[in-house]
């Protein structure tokens, strides 16, 4: 509720930035990195503005001689996505109230070890990276300021990943059916209102209950969208 407290018009917040309830939840299904949100200026024949927005095409550079290829769409066909997967989402969460009721959290023990496995091979990977890049630039393979760059990027997501691995540790020790069932069942409450809230508080619920949003418009998608909601576990 803490997020909820400073309310903002939507005019003074898009000033800031937040264009859309998935600000700063978009992320490269090409590159990985994060993709933004910008107005595109449509302006017709007949003069009237079709201004909208939409997700700017991804062209982060990949390597040396590669940018990323990754397309755009308009931001609405993402939004209505996130809420239809939010409906399925929280039928998901009544289903897990069943166990909860009944203090089995066996299931969410399960999720969380299995995302737990996930993090910790997905670090180990980026570790193997760090090592290889050092090698690199031993063997003056690479310049010094491009080792830098790549070695600080590594670092981040390191850091990041080792962070998500303390706190499903902490939920794995701290694991308590009494207090799971408020969790989901304020989850659950968080979707009901969703569309009733303020642009400002829907942008922190998806950030509260959502870890990233893949968005993937290539032609191996043959120029379709594809998008894949990551959910945090709770």
């Amino acid at each position: 509720q803490a997020l909820f407290t400073s309310r903002r018009s939507k005019e003074n917040l898009q000033s800031l930035g937040i264009k859309s309830p998935v600000n700063k939840l978009l992320v490269c299904g090409v590159c990985g990195k994060g993709m933004t949100i910008q107005l595109n200026n449509k302006v017709r024949k007949t003069g009237r503005n079709y201004s909208f927005y939409q997700i700017r095409p991804c062209r982060h550079q990949i390597d040396f001689d590669t940018k990323c290829h990754n397309g755009g769409v308009s931001i609405y066909k993402v939004e209505n996505a996130v809420l239809e997967s939010l409906k399925l989402y929280k039928q998901e969460l009544k289903q897990s109230l069943v166990s909860l009721l009944a203090e089995d959290t066996s299931g969410l023990e399960n999720s969380l070890t299995s995302n737990l496995e996930g993090l910790e091979a997905d670090l180990a990977k980026q570790e193997r990276k760090a090592k290889r890049l050092l090698d690199l630039y031993l063997d003056e393979e690479l310049d010094k300021q491009s080792y830098q760059q790549k070695k600080q990027a590594l670092e981040d997501t390191i850091s990041a990943l080792k962070n998500e691995i303390n706190i499903v540790k902490h939920k794995l020790e701290s694991m308590d059916a009494s207090v799971q069932l408020g969790k989901v069942t304020g989850i659950i409450e968080m979707i009901d209102n969703f569309e009733e809230m303020e642009l400002e508080e829907q942008n922190a619920t998806l950030k509260l209950i959502i870890s990233g949003i893949v968005f993937t418009k290539t032609a191996e998608t043959n120029n379709e969208p594809v998008i894949d909601i990551k959910w945090r576990e709770f």
